[in-house]
């Protein structure tokens, strides 16, 4: 894919790589997401990331690909700061765009979707059926998001046990739980 070419919303890498090369805000943008990116492959908590990054990656609005990852991202971190009114707006700009994305990258939009409304307890029913849109093994979600949104599923409906079952399904411990419960993991939760 180091042919310079733009194949719809996507850009191969090699067009990546000339955009990058080239001053502006657009390579400014690719180059704060791929420095959150890396950020979130780390054990670097997202509240603890470079606001300024974060910022540019946000400063392009175009309904692109790469606004709705900025958005994921902003997500990511605003609900790691415990903000979750800001993480809500972030997840669901990111979700009208989903049309811009492969179902690859659309399906942990549609699981974080879920979580916030079930988290918020405000639209249990749309968190259900988003999650039953989910199914199983979705490519791309790792199974211990996917208990984590089971389990606050379970926890609105006033099952405890139901939640603990499903985090240790995870082998999260207890310990581990209240952790992934409280915050939106890029990564799976671990101890």
């Amino acid at each position: 894919t180091l042919w310079p070419a733009n194949n719809g919303i996507f850009l191969t890498d090699g067009a990546r790589w000339l955009r990058l090369r080239t001053p502006g805000p657009l390579a400014e943008r690719d180059a704060a997401l791929l420095a959150l990116f890396a950020y979130s492959r780390q054990d670097f908590p997202a509240k603890d990331w470079p606001r300024d990054v974060l910022a540019t990656s946000l400063a392009i609005q175009d309904d692109s690909i790469f606004e709705s990852s900025a958005h994921y991202f902003a997500y990511i971190v605003a609900f790691d700061e415990g903000n979750l009114a800001a993480a809500e707006g972030h997840i669901l700009r990111s979700r009208e765009m989903m049309e811009t994305l492969s179902p690859t990258f659309a399906l942990p939009l549609v699981l974080e979707s879920a979580f916030v409304l079930a988290w918020r307890g405000e639209d249990l029913d749309e968190a259900r059926r988003l999650r039953s849109s989910l199914g199983e093994k979705p490519l791309g979600v790792d199974e211990a998001s996917l208990r984590r949104l089971d389990a606050v599923i379970a926890l609105r409906e006033s099952d405890i046990d139901a939640a603990k079952r499903l985090l240790d399904q995870v082998n999260l411990g207890p310990n581990v739980a209240p952790k992934c419960l409280a915050r939106s993991n890029v990564r799976p939760c671990r101890t």
